[in-house]
């Protein structure tokens, strides 16, 4: 077992090598418990432009904007408008209904942010998971990653407003279910595209049975004067320490084997 260690060790220490390896996530100095000061960028719309949404946080409060997916970078370093990382690019949605967002670099707090519900809602409507969550910057062009397409009738920003709607519903209602129509925060567009899309999502994210969202991993930014954002990396299984689990404990059988003998 001796002769292993030495082989299980320098297996360790080359996986988070291979792990950052490559342009730096937007999430990389976001650390698993409390939180890191930094600044973020905000950069507009994600998706074309929004949809108009009107709603209610019954009974003391009223919205009438638009709602739909950002886009910006967060870094914790000093960032400017006119240079940022590219690789600290992502895409965001807001989970205040209070205050503003705002076009200039403002500083932020990060930290995870623990939601299953919100997760179940990225795992059954977020689109193209499987393409990353930031923007590599060894490519000319920013990748698609979460941006939403027109189909079905449904225009893009349609898509991008019910995704809002719903993280502001899971993020305000107070009830065991979830619909735009009733409890704690409503739409009052009821007739809106983006509000039905927002409540067939809804009502799957209230069905939703397994444990395929346990692969998102959410996370908040925080400002004490502009608007909290929302957002989300996915996160495949780590098949690689798997295999050399795998491989080590089928050493350690083989060893004992030939001991046996």
């Amino acid at each position: 077992m001796k002769k292993l260690l030495p082989i299980f060790a320098a297996a360790l220490m080359l996986a988070p090598l291979a792990a950052n390896a490559g342009p730096l996530e937007y999430n990389s100095s976001i650390p698993a418990s409390g939180s890191v000061s930094g600044y973020l960028d905000f950069d507009g719309s994600a998706d074309g432009g929004y949809k108009d949404v009107k709603v209610t946080n019954a009974p003391s409060f009223g919205y009438n904007g638009s709602g739909g997916q950002f886009q910006g970078y967060f870094s914790t370093a000093a960032l400017t408008e006119v240079s940022n990382p590219n690789s600290q690019f992502f895409r965001f949605f807001c989970i205040d209904l209070f205050q503003y967002a705002t076009d200039k670099v403002t500083a932020y707090t990060a930290s995870f942010y623990n939601n299953d519900k919100l997760r179940k809602l990225y795992d059954i409507a977020y689109p193209n998971k499987m393409t990353g969550d930031f923007f590599n910057a060894a490519t000319s062009t920013k990748t698609n990653f979460g941006q939403f397409a027109d189909g079905g009738g449904v225009s893009r920003s349609d898509y991008s407003a019910a995704f809002q709607l719903s993280v502001w519903e899971l993020a305000y209602e107070t009830s065991a279910t979830h619909d735009l129509d009733s409890g704690t925060f409503k739409d009052s567009l009821g007739t809106g595209k983006a509000h039905q899309i927002a409540d067939k999502w809804l009502a799957q994210v209230d069905a939703y049975t397994g444990t395929g969202y346990q692969h998102w991993q959410l996370y908040r930014f925080d400002s004490t004067a502009n608007q909290d954002f929302v957002a989300a990396s996915y996160v495949s299984e780590p098949g690689s320490l798997a295999l050399l689990g795998g491989g080590l404990f089928g050493m350690m059988g083989l060893r004992r084997r030939t001991q046996g003998k």
